[in-house]
């Protein structure tokens, strides 16, 4: 067998691989020729997108970049964006507020909005306390079965929620903090909440309905802390017709934002089609 030394330089080494039967360097293999009859594999183009579909995307854009510049609080945004797409799709408000919304509301001071405290479970039927100097027991309703708000609450409710500061762009979101986890307590909340929109929002601030989010609940793991920091605000201290600091209470915050409802994604549209 002759030696590499008989074929110098790259032309012996070609030499020796071709005598050897083997490929080229590099180890690939020749492409195998097309078998005789088979079909041949043709990749498709990429399909091209209609006139009609390139406008909607277009229009899509347009639409959330209107949207953000209405919009321009981003926290609120954000919120607004993540919390009406899961209500659209079902509700999903547990989910809500354990992702967004409980420490969103740390974060909502500069938002108008107003804090109502009401009495909560037996607190409700308990007699009032010597340090009011009252003798009738608390009560969250009215002789005539409507909620009892008192008068303070009522001018903030008449104010950042009446039919003049409503504009068209304008949603409220209605969020409720039960006094504890107790089932009991968690339902008496609920209940009181929808009594609030139905007998003050709705009925006689005339609230359009389309404008609510409502209930959006958020457990009582912060309580103290959340209410100790929004009794910093003077408006949002607890008025004497009220639950005091310590006393069992249900907190209902309804918050103003004045932005237009974010564009709704084809799922969820979809959604709210069906329903």
């Amino acid at each position: 067998m002759r030696q590499i030394r008989d074929f110098p330089g790259a032309a012996g080494a070609l030499a020796l691989l071709l005598a050897a039967g083997m490929a080229p360097l590099g180890g690939c293999a020749h492409p195998k020729p097309p078998i005789a009859g088979a079909p041949m594999v043709v990749e498709p183009p990429p399909e091209k997108k209609s006139t009609q579909e390139r406008l909607h995307e277009l229009e899509e854009d347009v639409k959330k970049i209107w949207w953000e510049l209405r919009c321009k609080n981003d926290k609120v945004r954000d919120f607004v964006r993540d919390c009406d797409r899961q209500i659209l799709s079902g509700g999903a408000s547990s989910q809500c507020a354990t992702e967004n919304l409980e420490p969103m509301i740390q974060r909502m001071f500069d938002v108008p909005h107003v804090l109502v405290r009401l009495w909560a479970g037996d607190a409700a039927a308990m007699s009032g306390s010597g340090r009011r100097g009252a003798s009738q027991p608390h009560s969250n309703m009215t002789p005539d079965g409507h909620l009892r708000v008192g008068d303070l609450r009522m001018a903030q409710l008449d104010e950042r929620l009446g039919p003049v500061k409503i504009a068209s762009t304008s949603t409220i979101y209605i969020v409720y903090q039960p006094s504890s986890d107790n089932p009991a307590h968690m339902e008496e909340a609920a209940k009181l909440t929808r009594q609030l929109v139905h007998d003050h929002l709705i009925n006689r601030l005339h609230v359009p309905e389309r404008s609510l989010r409502m209930p959006l609940p958020i457990s009582c793991r912060n309580k103290a802390d959340l209410l100790k920091r929004y009794s910093r605000l003077p408006t949002d201290q607890p008025k004497p017709d009220e639950p005091q600091a310590g006393e069992p209470q249900h907190t209902i915050w309804l918050f103003r934002v004045d932005c237009p409802p974010p564009p709704s994604d084809e799922k969820a549209e979809s959604l709210k089609n069906q329903s």
